[in-house]
């Protein structure tokens, strides 16, 4: 148990934080590596210890007597009440494995709420879901401008089955001047939040906030603040 402390301890905080440090600089355009951003998961990994334990054990515990019978390994007396555990070592293991569990639940809670799943979506699913937020909206807004949808944050909370999107609604404002009619859209569906928002050829006309079913995509809750 103790050894697999020690990996987690070195592997998890003293190599990679220097680690990403270092890639944050050289490739992340000067995006500070701080601990802010990492605390919470190496709280997780570290107490996966006590999971990683037990695991290993009972892994151990059934391999071992197959690979002995089999003649792959030899285990003397002593070497087999070692991985036998006495009351006190179960108790304290047990109150540790309880603790890594939570510790592993808290992360993934706080993981979903708050990261958005936008950054996980391939150049088809942003397409995809942008046209899809776009067809929500312009169903409830009047307007007969050219427009795009931007999904700018996705949120679905651990275990829930309701993820919430907030989606920039934009009208398409050439800058050459030309007929929004006649723009091509086709590079606007791909875009994200920030190079959306620097686009020169959109204007902003409002935030949505969509809450949909995940398995269905059932529109739940809307709401619409022009301007904003």
């Amino acid at each position: 148990m103790l050894s697999r402390f020690t990996v987690s301890l070195v592997i998890n905080v003293l190599l990679q934080t220097p680690i990403m440090m270092w890639y944050y600089a050289l490739y992340m355009d000067g995006k500070q590596y701080t601990l802010a951003m990492v605390v919470p998961g190496m709280i997780k990994n570290i107490f996966m210890f006590p999971i990683e334990s037990v695991l290993l054990a009972l892994f151990l515990g059934v391999m071992l007597p197959i690979t002995n019978r089999l003649g792959l390994t030899y285990s003397v007396g002593h070497s087999k009440e070692a991985l036998k555990f006495n009351k006190k070592q179960i108790v304290t293991l047990a109150v540790l494995f309880a603790l890594g569990c939570g510790c592993v639940a808290g992360y993934l809670g706080y993981y979903y709420e708050n990261n958005s799943l936008t950054k996980n979506y391939s150049a088809e699913q942003v397409v995809e879901k942008n046209q899809e937020m776009y067809g929500i909206i312009s169903e409830r807004t009047r307007g007969n401008k050219p427009c795009v949808a931007i999904i700018e944050y996705a949120k679905k909370p651990f275990l829930s089955k309701e993820v919430t999107y907030t989606v920039a609604y934009y009208a398409i404002t050439p800058a050459d001047g030309s007929a929004a009619e006649d723009f091509d859209q086709t590079q606007l569906w791909s875009l994200k939040k920030t190079p959306a928002a620097k686009n020169e050829n959109l204007t902003r006309l409002g935030t949505a906030v969509i809450v949909c079913n995940d398995s269905s995509g059932e529109v739940l809750q809307y709401t619409y603040t022009p301007g904003a």
